[in-house]
């Protein structure tokens, strides 16, 4: 077995850190959003395809200052256009919004990169086992 066999799995427990540290990172950026976000009544005003079954929503609401905004939501949403929603923003920086409710898919990350990597891992664990054993056959 050359090393050149160990690649590909190595790769994947590379994509596997990948995801659980952008998994993480999205989950840090979600809780301190939460943390300094104000709540104001609005409105879905656009809907916005990204991928296929994925829309992003534009959000219109007045923030505690008296100021209309209209923002995207970088959160994909199930509301339609029209539907009266709640919005969180961020006061500091009032397009930061998201529909009150919607979570990023920062857990998803972690889940699947952690999937992943265990599954690499146990792939190198196996194949350094067989080279292992095949090396103390053929000292025998």
């Amino acid at each position: 077995m050359e090393i050149g066999l160990y690649v590909v799995p190595g790769l994947f427990v590379l994509a596997g850190l990948y995801f659980v540290f952008s998994g993480l990172r999205g989950l840090v950026r979600a809780s301190r959003f939460e943390d300094r976000a104000e709540t104001a009544p609005g409105k879905v005003t656009e809907i916005r395809p990204v991928l296929k079954g994925r829309n992003l929503p534009t959000l219109t609401f007045e923030t505690m200052a008296g100021t209309t905004i209209t923002a995207e939501s970088p959160i994909e949403s199930a509301h339609a256009v029209g539907d009266e929603v709640e919005v969180r923003y961020d006061p500091e920086n009032p397009s930061d919004v998201r529909v009150a409710g919607t979570r990023s898919d920062g857990l998803v990350f972690v889940v699947s990169g952690t999937i992943i990597l265990l599954g690499a891992l146990l792939v190198l664990g196996v194949l350094v086992t067989l080279r292992l054993l095949v090396q103390s056959y053929s000292v025998n």
